[in-house]
């Protein structure tokens, strides 16, 4: 059986999965794999301090614990890597083509329909334990966001949440062995990159730019062709300005 989602605290409405996974953490209450599912969000985190909107119980909203065996610092964009990957090959069992929007969405064509929040604790050089958030959009029909869709706009039907959650369970249980074959995970990461190896226009310190998405470093920065020559940047340094 999967360690993740063995364990399940399942929530009418938290402030966010992510908080409520740290509080279990600190209270030394949580093992390695446990899931925390909520209905309901007041406060949902996204990245960057921004706030992930999602309307009660037509989503899925979970956080995990993840407790990892001998991960250190400078491979932390390996789980990016990795979890990407699940919730991207989850989309895909459930036939919604998908692409990674570097660094951590999951979208359908120009749209979001998923994201990903990853908080880790280190001590030394090691990381001691990792939360790993996810939000899907699910069977909510509207959004606030006019680059948001749901799964419920593709397949014209509404999804089981909780069918979805146990695939994520399992998405993520099958992939974790590649955080020891991390050539595997970045080529694979790649390979589902939007824009990859394409023409795109992106936004840094107020100048609209174009190159050409090359990939990305061991560390997480994303590859650019700028006509001659090849930058690197970190995540929040552009923008991406999509079509």
């Amino acid at each position: 059986m999967t360690k993740f989602g063995r364990i399940i605290h399942r929530l009418s409405e938290v402030d966010s999965t992510n908080n409520y996974a740290s509080n279990l953490l600190q209270r030394n209450l949580a093992e390695n794999g446990t899931a925390i599912v909520a209905d309901f969000q007041t406060a949902g985190k996204g990245q960057r301090g921004n706030n992930w909107f999602a309307q009660r119980g037509l989503n899925l909203t979970c956080s995990f614990i993840y407790i990892p065996d001998n991960l250190s610092l400078n491979q932390q964009f390996l789980l990016n890597c990795w979890v990407a990957l699940s919730v991207s090959d989850v989309l895909a069992s459930f036939k919604i083509p998908n692409s990674i929007k570097w660094p951590n969405d999951i979208y359908v064509g120009q749209k979001k329909i998923a994201g990903i929040l990853i908080e880790t604790a280190s001590m030394s050089d090691s990381i001691t334990s990792v939360i790993l958030g996810v939000g899907i959009n699910v069977n909510q029909g509207v959004h606030e966001e006019e680059r948001a869709v749901s799964m419920i706009h593709i397949k014209n039907e509404s999804t089981d949440t909780n069918e979805l959650f146990f695939a994520l369970c399992s998405a993520l249980q099958l992939r974790e062995t590649q955080l020891s074959h991390p050539q595997e995970l970045f080529e694979e990461f790649e390979k589902r990159l939007l824009f990859i190896n394409k023409r795109f226009q992106f936004e840094q310190e107020h100048r609209v730019l174009e190159g050409i998405l090359l990939g990305i470093t061991p560390t997480g920065l994303l590859r650019i062709q700028v006509e001659e020559k090849e930058i690197q940047v970190a995540n929040g340094e552009i923008k991406f300005l999509l079509p």
